[in-house]
């Protein structure tokens, strides 16, 4: 299957993934800066976090998701879902990750040291979500299309 959220920027860099790797370029040079193995099954979806363009979240088909820390290339924060993630961001201002799974559910994933929380807020149905996005001035309104 083809995963459309696999490509992801910030002011300063984008990324994007080949089946298991991150690629992570800088724009100022355009050339990449790191490339990262950072799952053992395919990618389904990234995003940066909107704070800290050293942080870049992955989540795949084996329904990990995992935070990189991109300058020491090393899983930060790493979490395991109940069913295939296929969409997600991070929310603005918070230490929050939504997620679609294929399931329809969408999930908060709250992490940070010692917290690995995982809340279902809704199900939208197995259609197929195609956008998850987080208001970027309104932190706690998501948005999504099926």
């Amino acid at each position: 299957k083809w995963n459309r959220d696999t490509i992801a920027t910030t002011s300063d860099a984008f990324a994007y993934s080949s089946t298991m790797a991150l690629h992570i370029f800088r724009l100022k040079d355009n050339r990449l800066s790191k490339m990262i193995a950072a799952h053992e099954r395919p990618i389904t979806s990234i995003c940066w976090c909107p704070e800290d363009s050293n942080l870049v979240a992955a989540c795949s088909v084996s329904k990990k998701v995992a935070i990189w820390d991109i300058e020491n290339e090393e899983e930060r924060f790493v979490t395991k879902v109940v069913d295939v993630p296929k969409l997600m961001d991070w929310a603005a201002s918070s230490n929050h990750i939504a997620m679609y799974l294929e399931t329809g559910q969408i999930l908060l994933w709250e992490y940070k040291e010692g917290t690995d929380k995982q809340t279902k807020l809704f199900s939208v149905g197995e259609k197929g979500g195609r956008v998850l996005r987080w208001h970027p001035r309104q932190g706690k309104l998501l948005v999504g299309t099926a």
